[in-house]
């Protein structure tokens, strides 16, 4: 029942603090520079970077490996000590299916979309494909928590599948511990940094076997 809470709490408060979050990193910048908010995004939007010279279908994958990429490193910076009490919500799922893909704490996905969303905007990326990007972080999150046998066999060293990422969403306590960062839900970034092995129950109830060592 909790996590069926989180599901109309998220979109509604927790994205709604991301909104305010990015919002206020905006601003910040603008008053840095001494212009109003609308000429900041003016100027983003009209300079002539490498990237906005890219097909939008060259941007797609950019933006997922560049996303992913920052989304690993603010993942293994909220296993931190300091950061765990805010990420350990997202581990408290007794049983880890598609509901727990929206239990977040508001401070970590506020500080989650400013580390992904910034970068990407100002590197001069289409605005209409990082709007389409973010339905698709949605539909990726639940496809990801799903409480499914899917391993994707080879594709699982560049795909994370549900099986490896229910592996290492098993922590039952709220207490930080060091061994949490050792594998990340990003399959590509965590192949470089670690190595970890997962498999199937064989009902797919999430049983599984992980060897994981942090490089």
């Amino acid at each position: 029942m909790l996590d069926v809470a989180y599901w109309f709490f998220t979109p509604i408060v927790t994205r709604g603090v991301a909104k305010v979050a990015l919002a206020i990193v905006f601003l910040s910048i603008a008053f840095s520079q001494g212009i109003p908010l609308a000429e900041l995004v003016e100027t983003a939007r009209a300079r002539d970077t490498w990237v906005r010279s890219w097909p939008w279908w060259v941007q797609v994958p950019a933006i997922l490996l560049i996303a992913d990429l920052l989304a690993y490193w603010t993942h293994r910076v909220f296993h931190g000590r300091r950061l765990w009490r805010f990420h350990a919500i997202h581990h408290s799922s007794r049983d880890v299916d598609w509901l727990s893909s929206v239990r977040l704490h508001p401070l970590n996905d506020a500080a989650a979309r400013v580390v992904q969303v910034v970068p990407l905007y100002f590197l001069g990326f289409d605005g209409a494909v990082l709007a389409a990007f973010v339905p698709f972080l949605t539909l990726y999150a639940v496809r990801l928590h799903a409480n499914v046998r899917w391993t994707f066999g080879p594709l699982r060293y560049v795909v994370a599948s549900p099986v490896f990422h229910r592996c290492i969403t098993r922590p039952k306590t709220r207490r930080w511990t060091p061994t949490l960062p050792a594998c990340s839900r990003s399959s590509t970034w965590r192949s470089t940094r670690s190595t970890c092995r997962a498999t199937a129950g064989r009902r797919g109830s999430g049983r599984c076997t992980t060897t994981c060592q942090t490089a």
